[in-house]
């Protein structure tokens, strides 16, 4: 009876197990889509970025490019030397701005190519873990009704069993229980408990098979005898 007890304790514990690993592998897969999502967006964000900064260039690219057509027509009908000389020098600061600007924007065109390369890895790296996830999840649920059908039997079959424990036991039992109810019981193999590895005394393993209460003298835990006898 003890030892289909802690039996019963260990299936209840191996479920427990399985359902919260399902449920971290579930949490895993969906805090990577989370970040992947975080990432696509991210790149999504830094394109139009990119493209509304390459806009406002070329805005300023064609402004620059009107003035100086502008002050060339202006510089053929100067009056003065004076005049001349300052619509030139104007010519050439715009000139120095409107190189400067072109190599700007080719490294903005640059770098928006690159974004817009990395753009359908990213798009199609969130679809495979949402796809992942979803059959993950479907895995999940129809694993679960088979886990929780499996989980009831056994905590059916501990609570069967648990009516059985005589009274000298029932204290200690209960005790050993809250600390861990895979933990109150252990097999005795080869003279030793199998949850500690503590050596039994031939008293203990004298009342072992006559089937009397026996706790471990190391662990505290409910002994069973495995050997035939």
């Amino acid at each position: 009876m003890l030892r289909a007890l802690h039996e019963a304790h260990q299936r209840v514990h191996l479920l427990h197990k399985e359902l919260e690993e399902s449920q971290r592998a579930t949490q895993r897969l969906e805090q990577q889509l989370a970040e992947r999502e975080k990432q696509l967006r991210q790149l999504q964000d830094e394109i139009r970025q990119l493209k509304v900064t390459l806009h406002d260039r070329e805005v300023t690219e064609k402004q620059l490019q009107e003035k100086i057509t502008r002050w060339q027509k202006q510089i053929l009908a100067a009056n003065t030397a004076r005049e001349y000389q300052a619509l030139q020098n104007q010519i050439e600061s715009a000139r120095l701005q409107l190189s400067a600007l072109e190599d700007e924007m080719l490294e903005l065109m640059d770098k928006l190519e690159r974004r817009q390369l990395e753009l359908p890895q990213r798009e199609q790296a969130v679809a495979e873990t949402r796809q992942e996830l979803q059959h993950l999840q479907q895995q999940r649920r129809e694993r679960l009704h088979l886990i929780q059908e499996r989980l009831n039997q056994a905590q059916v079959d501990v609570a069967q069993l648990e009516s059985q424990l005589p009274g000298e036991l029932l204290e200690t039992y209960q005790r050993l229980v809250r600390r861990g109810a895979k933990d109150a019981l252990a097999a005795v193999e080869h003279g030793s408990c199998m949850g500690c590895f503590t050596g039994t005394t031939l008293q203990m393993q004298q009342d072992l098979r006559l089937n009397r209460p026996v706790v471990c003298k190391s662990c505290g835990r409910i002994l069973y005898l495995v050997e035939s006898v």
